[in-house]
C-alpha cells in the first residue's frame, strides 16, 4: 500500500471515528447495527457495509436497495448491492483521485441507505 493511501486511510478512520491500532490492507469494524469492511486493493479503496435483515424481509430489502442505489447518491461512485448470510450488503469503491471527504460521504450514504431500507426490520 502506498504511503499516501495509508495516510488517507488514517485520516478517514479518524474522521469516521473508527478505532484502528494500525492500518492494514483489510480491516473490519463493528458499528452496531452495521459491520464495515475497508479494503485496499491495488491502492483502490473498497468500502463494504452490512446490516442484518430479518429473513422475511430480505428479498423486499434487496429489491428496494437495487432501485435506490444510484451513483448520483455518492457523487458518481457506483454502489453494489447484494445479500450475504442474512445481511444486506452495500459496497462502493471511490476513484483513486477522490479525497477523504468523499470517502466519508460515501460511507455516510451507505449507512443512510441501509438505515432507511432496513431500519425497522432487524
Amino acid at each position: 500500500m502506498e504511503l499516501q493511501t495509508e495516510r488517507r486511510l488514517e485520516q478517514f478512520l479518524q474522521l469516521a471515528d473508527l478505532p484502528a491500532s494500525q492500518i492494514a490492507s483489510r480491516m473490519e469494524f463493528s458499528m452496531p447495527p452495521f459491520r464495515l469492511y475497508v479494503e485496499c486493493l491495488d491502492d483502490h479503496i473498497l468500502f463494504t457495509l452490512g446490516r442484518e435483515v430479518e429473513p422475511s424481509y430480505q428479498s423486499r430489502a434487496l429489491r428496494r436497495l437495487l432501485s435506490a442505489c444510484h451513483p448520483a447518491r455518492t457523487q458518481g461512485t457506483p454502489i453494489r448491492v447484494w445479500q450475504l448470510r442474512g445481511q444486506q450488503m452495500l459496497s462502493c469503491s471511490p476513484s483513486k483521485e477522490s479525497d477523504v471527504s468523499h470517502w466519508l460521504s460515501c460511507l455516510q450514504t451507505l449507512r443512510r441507505l441501509l438505515d432507511i431500507i432496513t431500519g425497522g426490520n432487524r
